[in-house]
């Protein structure tokens, strides 16, 4: 990547913009990425299928997942309920990561296309991303990788468990902004990734902002979840409440008693169902802003000529967040 001043200023204006802010900037700011990513999306509306079929992947996954949940607290067809889980976990779960890559990739050179002018198709994308299906599955499995360690974080006590901790959090972070970064290489320049290192060294100087997770768009990911939390908590509050209430007419088998208080878990697990699903579809739509985003970025650094003339300035203004 050959560094121009304007370069060099651009990145050094959008480093500049993620400083660590408050919740109430940050979520602001997360408002602002939706509304113009969807702004985008309105120039090509097949920009938007690969979100839905990652959404829709996540939802089978729930749904397979809480159907073992429901035949475990029913205790009916246990016997299925346990082969659909492990199918889930062993098959499925593994899997999404190479089939959100692939689809991510087909929103990157969309997204890369519209703004240059030459929009394509979501069937054209897919047919285009296929020859770089090996250099996508390498990231995939990375980032299945990552994720593994990540969900290790906490399970270690003491101060080597408190420096796995941090090294940890540091990967995932880490990995967050190059695999957001590399995507875009690998779909627009079809580099192999060994020539990408060189252009991730120039990021060396931003990985402390990384660390501590206030780079890129992961704040928003983490705006998703400081807002659940309470939901999730007003979400079991009810269904304990509407399970109590209701635990005289509910399958007996449903109904536990946890300090003195004797309900059903059957609306506790419907309840969270529902609010689990549509996390899935936010987050889902959250990070398909990344892969918007990062495209953006990617071609305004590498590729600033290519961009349509009419479109250069406010995409200028959506890589700094300001209107």
């Amino acid at each position: 990547m050959i560094e121009t001043p304007q370069n060099k200023s651009l990145r050094q204006s959008m480093f500049e913009t993620f400083q660590k802010k408050s919740f109430h900037e940050r979520l602001k700011d997360t408002g602002f990425l939706l509304k113009n990513s969807f702004k985008v999306v309105g120039m090509n509306f097949d920009i938007v299928k690969p979100t839905v079929r990652m959404a829709v992947f996540s939802a089978v996954m729930i749904i397979l997942i809480f159907f073992s949940v429901f035949t475990f607290l029913l205790q009916e067809y246990v016997g299925v309920g346990i082969g659909v889980l492990l199918f889930t976990l062993i098959i499925l779960v593994p899997y999404r990561f190479f089939y959100n890559m692939r689809q991510k990739a087909n929103q990157s050179w969309m997204t890369y296309t519209t703004i240059i002018g030459r929009p394509v198709s979501y069937h054209e994308a897919k047919e285009y991303t296929k020859t770089q299906k090996g250099k996508l599955r390498m990231i995939a499995f990375v980032d299945l990788l990552i994720a593994y360690a990540g969900s290790r974080r906490g399970q270690r006590k003491g101060l080597s468990g408190v420096l796995i901790n941090l090294f940890l959090t540091a990967l995932v972070e880490v990995w967050d902004l190059l695999s957001h970064y590399m995507l875009p290489a690998v779909v627009i320049e079809q580099k192999n990734l060994r020539d990408i290192i060189p252009e991730l060294k120039a990021l060396r100087n931003n990985v402390p902002a990384t660390l501590v997770g206030v780079f890129g768009l992961d704040f928003a990911g983490k705006i998703v979840g400081t807002l659940l939390f309470p939901i999730y908590l007003i979400i079991i509050g009810a269904g304990v409440g509407i399970g109590k209430w209701f635990s005289d007419v509910l399958p007996a088998e449903t109904v536990i008693t946890i300090w003195g208080v004797t309900f059903s878990l059957l609306p506790v697990v419907v309840m969270l169902f529902f609010t689990i699903l549509i996390a899935s579809i936010i987050r889902r739509i959250v990070e398909s802003t990344k892969v918007i985003y990062f495209t953006i970025f990617y071609t305004a650094l590498t590729r600033p000529g290519q961009i349509s003339p009419v479109m250069r300035s406010e995409l200028t203004h959506y890589l700094l967040m300001n209107e």
